[in-house]
């Protein structure tokens, strides 16, 4: 758990992020194998209510969480607004109850609600409790060459390329930050369009643009882009490289393009779905309605691009962020 330097809704969000891939990791298959296991690790680190202490209760608990398997994660905003932090920064930190409807950020639905607070938090209520269906399909990039399948099924191919789906053309700061990462021992994939948006861009640690103003700047020196090694199974090392962008820092809204040599890394399996777009092979991961990450693969290796933690990347954006990654060719 981390309380520092975002808000609390992307902290909820982390939560939220963190039980979703955790979910994503295990088959109901493999809950009930490893049952006993599991509510033996569980009760050792975990302090529960007084209701959780008997072993009837864990056994509820397991089932509910068997029966959650199946099933997907959304997240419904409450009206709120955000409260400034102390020590200056004016970092909006803290959620407070909605006082007025011209203040809330967060909403029930794809429209904010009309009426009183009150109002607003009853719709949110209704949406919390209402049934989700299981999406049948993603929606297709704006341009019309996208074909989904579902694992297991075979593919169709698509168009000439995919649209921009409302990106912004960048081609240049993409190649800044591969020239930056140096010799990273694959070849490197960047966005030929990003989010934008009014401050929204690469991180640089050049330009200190992603830094928190109360930590010293040597602390992101390396930090944006980065190539690191990722340790996996059996201990073998694959060389990898990832990039930072940033939609709205005050609220926390980063996401990332990474690539590394390990074709299949744990946060690659289960797909949700597979797209073709422009020829490119996708695999998509969502939460059931938002799209949380989008996969390709070459023979050298895997590349991704991550949604923010709370998604706030529209589907469409996300499958042409990934369709539109090019490949950097060094000048000269």
């Amino acid at each position: 758990r981390f309380r520092h330097t975002d808000s609390d809704e992307v902290r909820n969000a982390r939560q939220q992020d963190f039980i979703r891939w955790a979910k994503q990791g295990y088959s109901t298959s493999e809950l009930l194998n490893n049952r006993d296991r599991l509510i033996r690790i569980f009760a050792k680190y975990t302090q529960p209510d007084k209701s959780l202490g008997t072993t009837n209760s864990l056994l509820d608990l397991f089932n509910l969480v068997l029966d959650a398997n199946r099933l997907t994660l959304k997240t419904i905003p409450f009206p709120e607004y955000f409260g400034a932090c102390g020590n200056g920064s004016q970092t909006p930190c803290y959620v407070y109850p909605c006082p007025q409807l011209s203040t809330c950020t967060g909403y029930a639905g794809p429209n904010p609600p009309i009426g009183q607070p009150t109002q607003a938090t009853a719709a949110a209520w209704q949406h919390f409790i209402t049934p989700t269906p299981v999406p049948v399909h993603h929606p297709a990039p704006a341009a019309s060459t996208a074909h989904v399948r579902r694992p297991g099924h075979r593919a169709h191919t698509g168009g000439s390329g995919p649209g921009l789906a409302g990106l912004t053309p960048d081609p240049g700061d993409g190649a800044s930050q591969a020239a930056q990462l140096g010799k990273v021992g694959l070849l490197v994939y960047y966005p030929r369009a990003i989010v934008g948006g009014y401050g929204a861009g690469y991180c640089f640690s050049l330009t200190a643009n992603c830094d928190n103003p109360d930590e010293a700047a040597a602390a992101y020196a390396h930090s944006y882009p980065r190539r690191y090694l990722i340790t996996g199974l059996g201990g073998r090392r694959y060389r990898s490289y990832v990039m930072t962008l940033v939609i709205n820092g005050a609220l926390g809204e980063y996401y990332t393009v990474q690539g590394t040599t390990w074709q299949d890394p744990p946060i690659l399996h289960r797909p949700s779905a597979v797209m073709h777009v422009g020829g490119r092979e996708l695999f998509v991961y969502d939460d059931g309605s938002k799209i949380a990450l989008v996969a390709f693969h070459t023979p050298q290796g895997a590349y991704w691009v991550a949604n923010t933690l709370a998604n706030v990347i529209p589907n469409n954006q996300m499958i042409a962020l990934a369709a539109g990654m090019i490949r950097y060719v060094p000048k000269g």
